[in-house]
């Protein structure tokens, strides 16, 4: 696997000039072996799964090695099958400092890594163990340091998280849970929206904290849910799943502009993005399609790749609402014609990605993972 990470885009979350990497670790075949990277001077950093020969002016760091091992979650009830919490695998988690370009630290965990979430502040790493994992446990990192500090009960097949932007709440997908979780950070209680029409997928949020889109598993469309209340409010479908669809989630993307006028939403069986209106959608008016864009699809399985190899696919607006970017696919989307502006070649083969500005040498700002609202 090769990652390239550009002054404009990087792979991986940063916190105060600091870039997080996660190796992929979820399932047992993939922590047997460490992770490596190339850094080069200016921003570039290539990732691979076999020891590298890194060219000259290239640093090469490494992580997923087998190290001490790190802090046992909170002890919870045995699932159906008498397993406990903690999840599979030895995941790992770095954080590296894109300005000074070095490794900060490293962390190895007992059990599985997923989607995870930084804080606002940036002084918590919000870490699910895993979509294999039954338990439903997120760990919570010390991201300035790596140490565990805490874990969240979600539920189970703990996959894909968002904090919110006021850092009062933080979400948690469960892909084997048919509900949103929503943990409160002040009163440390979780509550549930649903319930859905299946497993968590791909979700967004917008800025207020008041509405939540969800996409689920065996599902090809969303639902629009009330996180007030916590009650659907709309389920949007584009039809039947065929039979031998290879992908568990035919809607394995959800993006919300900015200014939470539009949603952008994979339509995989179709190989084309749909696109809705939702701007009224907390006043009671039902998401009204603007049109679709078709995509090159998703079918093949990203190469070199260590786990989960399928191009489910994924979906992001840049931070400014202009470009919205098809995981596994490649296209970039402009929003304003809801065209095609390019394809790239590495998007075509990976549904990890993020913005991150920069000014005056130093990164102002990044998108997370996930395309929010950014209203209020």
């Amino acid at each position: 696997m090769s990652i390239r990470i550009s002054r404009r885009q990087a792979a991986f979350p940063i916190i105060g000039g600091a870039l997080l990497m996660a190796a992929l670790a979820s399932a047992p075949q993939a922590s047997a072996s460490p992770f490596y990277a190339c850094v080069k001077k200016g921003g570039t950093a290539h990732i691979f799964t076999k020891k590298p020969k890194c060219r000259r002016g290239e640093q090469r760091i490494s992580w997923n090695n087998r190290g001490p091992a790190g802090y046992n979650g909170a002890n919870g009830k045995n699932g159906a099958n008498g397993t406990s919490h903690g999840g599979n695998g030895n995941g790992s988690v770095l954080a590296y400092d894109l300005v000074g370009e070095r490794v900060l630290w490293t962390v190895h965990l007992n059990s599985g890594i997923d989607s995870g979430a930084i804080s606002p502040d940036g002084s918590k790493l919000y870490m699910p163990t895993g979509e294999n994992a039954g338990s439903g446990i997120w760990n919570v990192l010390d991201a300035r340091t790596g140490a565990l500090i805490g874990t969240l009960q979600g539920g189970a097949g703990a996959h894909n998280t968002i904090v919110s932007r006021d850092g009062r709440y933080v979400y948690l997908g469960g892909r084997n849970h048919s509900a949103l979780d929503v943990y409160e950070t002040a009163s440390r209680r979780v509550r549930e929206i649903g319930p859905l029409a299946g497993g968590v997928r791909p979700f967004t949020v917008n800025g207020t904290n008041t509405i939540a889109f969800t996409t689920a598993t065996g599902v090809d469309g969303f639902q629009v849910s009330s996180i007030v209340s916590g009650k659907p409010l709309f389920t949007v479908s584009f039809g039947s799943v065929p039979s031998g669809f290879p992908y568990s989630a035919p809607s394995h993307g959800v993006s919300l502009s900015p200014d939470e006028k539009q949603l952008y939403v994979i339509d995989a069986p179709h190989k084309q993005v749909q696109v809705y209106d939702v701007s009224r959608v907390a006043k009671g008016v039902a998401p009204a399609r603007l049109g679709t864009i078709p995509v090159a699809g998703w079918d093949g399985k990203e190469s070199p790749c260590a786990y989960d190899c399928g191009q489910d696919g994924w979906l992001q607006h840049s931070l400014d609402g202009r470009f919205v970017y098809v995981g596994d696919s490649g296209e970039v989307i402009e929003t304003a014609t809801r065209r095609v502006r390019t394809t790239l070649s590495t998007l075509a083969n990976t549904r990890k990605s993020l913005e991150v500005d920069w000014q005056g040498g130093a990164p102002v700002a990044t998108s997370g993972r996930n395309g929010v609202g950014l209203v209020g």
